[in-house]
């Protein structure tokens, strides 16, 4: 009996054989999708670290900019501060001609 049934056991036409087999198959081709998953997902990792990497680098360069920007304008400041130091010095540099002229009419 013992003999009888492991020689079932070894029927690759016993009907629980042939599902088995069906079985495998269908695992090994979840299996194979599983696999394309996966290179998918690592593919998907690295463009998400190179784009983690561009964005890095692109907020560097728009702090670059920035700083540049804040310096040009302060310059741009400083130099609209002293046209109008020299605007109010010919102002009061007329001024004191003005009264200078009319004081030198006057006499």
């Amino acid at each position: 009996m013992l003999s009888e049934s492991t020689a079932f056991l070894y029927d690759d036409n016993a009907p629980w054989a042939v599902r088995v087999i069906e079985v495998k198959r269908g695992v090994d081709r979840v299996d194979a999708k599983v696999d394309e998953v996966k290179a998918e997902v690592a593919e998907l990792k690295t463009d998400v670290a190179e784009l983690k990497t561009d964005v890095a680098e692109i907020k560097t360069q728009m702090k670059s900019l920035d700083e540049r920007l804040t310096t040009q304008v302060n310059d741009v400041k400083l130099q609209v501060m002293s046209m109008e130091m020299q605007v109010d010095d010919v102002r009061e540099s007329l001024r004191n001609q003005s009264y200078s002229l009319c004081n030198y009419t006057a006499i």
